[in-house]
This record gives C-alpha cells, structure tokens and sequence, in this order.
C-alpha cells in the first residue's frame, strides 16, 4: 500500500504531523512488534486524518479523544461498513497512546479528596487488589456525585431517605440486574463505614443502604460439570499459538483454581519442573501460595512455554502474541479467551468470567470427600466461610444417587 506524497515542504502544521506520523511513530510501531502491512494501514489512515484536520487548520498532533467521534464521521461521510470504520478507528487511539493523551482525566469535584483518601484506605490498609480499588472506588464515585454534584460534601446533610432514593434510581435502572445491583449497594456500605471511621457521618447511615431481593436468581450450579469440562478443554485449537497459551491457561483455571489475575501474573521462575510444583502469585489479599503440578498441567505449560511462546524476556508465562507483542497478558485478556471458549461450547450467552472454572476445581474436590480446610489453602483463601461459595453441590448428580421409594 503506497503513502500519501507529501506536497510542498516547510514547517506547516501538515508537515509537521506526516514527518511524525512517518518517523518516530512508524518506528513505534515497529518496536512493538506490528506487522508490516498493519503499520502501513495505520499510517495511510493517519496522513488522511492530518490532511482533513488541516483543511480546517487543525492539527492531528493536538486531537483529543473526545475529537475521534467528530473526525470519523469526516472520515466516513459516505461509508458505513463497520470493520471499516474499526479500521480507521485503531489507529486514531494508537496515536492517541503514543502522545499519552488516550486516557480521559477525570473530572475534579470539591469531593474528589474523599476518593483519594478511600482509594489510599482500600490498598494500603485493607490491602486490596487494583482492580477491588478501582471498582469500590467508582461505585463511591457515582453515589457522591448523584448526592453532592458540584458542592462540596456535607455528609451531616445526607440521610437515609437520600440512600433510598438512590438505591430506587439505580436498582431500575436499565440493564441492572439485582446481582450487580445487590454488589453495588455492598461497596456503598463500605464505604459508608469507611466515611463512619472518619467521623464524618453516623453509623446507622451504613445500615439505610436497601438490599434487593433476587427472585428472579437461577437455581443452576455455577460449576462445569464432568462432560462441560472435557468439552471446554477440547474447545481451544492446538495447533495455533493462541490456542495452545489459552488452553493452558484453562488448565490452570479448572484444575488448579487460578484466578484469572493469578493467570496473568504467573512467571516462569515460580515454575519447579523437578519437584513438579509452581508458586502462584500473591493477589487481591492473598500471599501467594505454593501447588503441586498436575503431570497433565505441567505437559501443557511445557509445550507452550518450549514450542509455541514467543522468545522474550518478558518474565510472565502467557504473553499476547498479536500487536503489542511481547507483553503479559492482562486478566480482561484471560476472561475474554474464556468467554470465546464458552461461546464455542455453546454454552448460555449469559456466562461470563472465569470464577465459573475456579468454582470447578473447587465443587470437583468437595465431591471427592476433600475437606473445605484442604479446598480453602488451594484456592488460598483466609476463611473457610469464603470457600463454601464455591464448594458447591452437584444436584442434578445427586438425583442419580436418590432410589425410588419401594412398593
């Protein structure tokens, strides 16, 4: 694919973008492991970017990410293909991450130091994993800025009925379900507790917080049975690269009860190939633990680390192996090669995640006569009372034990 030429020379806001769009963002590209004709796509989508941008007297280098919208509908004014316009959309946000303006800044309230302090509060004394902290966070965001708005926080103000209101707005809310609702309501009551503890506001205040009533909560297990399980593990294509890391990273899911950021932050100095043992990264409050390594886990993790990982220094054993490369995969990653494994199986639309796996492991052992002590330190888990959320029982397995009454 031929770049646009450059006419005309000089120091002009257009030449100035395509000599970086040419140089040192194309030379970007390249270190992070971008295909040939995929660099050449970005950069011809770019130089047209800067062309129109320019008939307007403005300038590709000072976009915003607020401004892609606008852009691709100039861009697009008579297309309307879809995979199209994702092509033109990509390497706008690549450019956006390569001049560190891809990510929007949040807004700044009177109330935002109450965040701040929460956040601090929720890693350094409670030791959350980052992905706990920027969900409890966000859900005390919403709640101040639904109460507060612009002014500043007067929590003597605030009283139940305002809880009640709230919790009324967004329980109907569309698209809530009384799941995600129910766990909403939970990290604002933590937060509540925690505004308590600063002395800001009463302690019955935590407690106005309503609770929703799941009726409508499905009665199945949420657990693979015996044949689901063999079908997902069949499901992943081993003679692809991708096929083979997601395959292993499922193994270590369902027989090993990972996490999904204990997946991705596996390295491959925790792996023992002689005492057939490997240690599992500390997360969320965890200290990490030791396991022993299945003869079936170990071959996989072998193969995929020998034959079809890529060469880098990376120390994570799962590394992406699409643009950027070379770089350990994320837990969204590891949850979206699941979901694709479940889509695959043709397993219900609506599961989702990876702790359906990790509550496998769990039920499978239980079924086994392990005890929850047992279960508990292989999940790595602090309280017995959290494992038996995911020990659970096979009803439709039992129904086959149950004998008919006798005549």
């Amino acid at each position: 694919m031929q770049l646009p030429i450059l006419k005309g020379a000089g120091s002009s806001p257009l030449a100035i973008d395509l000599a970086i769009i040419r140089g040192s963002f194309a030379a970007a590209l390249r270190e992070r492991g971008y295909k040939p004709s995929t660099i050449s796509i970005y950069l011809v989508v770019l130089c047209r970017a800067a062309r129109c941008l320019a008939h307007g007297r403005g300038s590709l280098t000072a976009l915003r990410r607020e401004d892609v919208p606008s852009l691709l509908r100039r861009l697009l004014r008579r297309c309307r293909d879809r995979h199209y316009r994702q092509t033109c959309r990509s390497p706008l946000y690549a450019w956006l991450r390569f001049h560190g303006r891809f990510a929007t800044p949040a807004p700044i309230f009177p109330w935002q130091s109450w965040l701040d302090d929460y956040a601090h509060f929720l890693a350094d004394v409670r030791g959350l994993a980052p992905i706990t902290c920027t969900a409890y966070a966000s859900c005390a965001r919403a709640f101040m800025d639904w109460q507060f708005g612009k002014e500043r926080a007067h929590w003597s103000q605030v009283q139940a009925t305002d809880l009640w209101r709230y919790g009324e707005s967004f329980a109907s809310a569309e698209g809530h379900q009384p799941s995600y609702t129910n766990r909403t309501f939970s990290a604002l009551r933590q937060f509540l507790s925690f505004v308590h503890l600063r002395g800001a506001c009463s302690p019955q205040l935590e407690y106005a917080v309503p609770k929703i009533f799941n009726y409508g909560r499905s009665a199945s297990s949420d657990f693979l049975s015996d044949r689901q399980r063999r079908q997902l593990l069949l499901s992943f294509d081993l003679r692809s690269a991708t096929g083979r890391r997601d395959h292993a990273m499922a193994l270590c899911m369902i027989d090993l009860g990972f996490r999904a950021i204990e997946v991705a932050r596996l390295q491959l100095s925790g792996i023992d190939w002689t005492r057939k043992e490997l240690d599992v990264p500390a997360a969320k409050a965890s200290r990490g633990r030791r396991l022993p390594l299945p003869r079936h886990v170990a071959q996989a993790l072998r193969i995929y680390i020998d034959c079809w990982r890529p060469i880098s220094a990376c120390p994570q054993v799962f590394i992406g192996h699409c643009a950027p490369v070379n770089r350990p995969v994320t837990p969204k990653v590891v949850q979206a090669a699941m979901h694709r494994a479940y889509q695959r199986c043709g397993f219900p639309e609506s599961w989702c995640g990876t702790h359906r796996l990790r509550r496998t492991f769990a039920t499978r052992l239980y079924v086994r006569n392990v005890n929850l002590k047992q279960i508990a330190d292989l999940l790595g888990h602090r309280h017995i009372t959290t494992t038996t959320r995911y020990a659970q029982t096979d009803i439709v397995g039992l129904r086959s034990v149950a004998l008919p009454w006798p005549h």
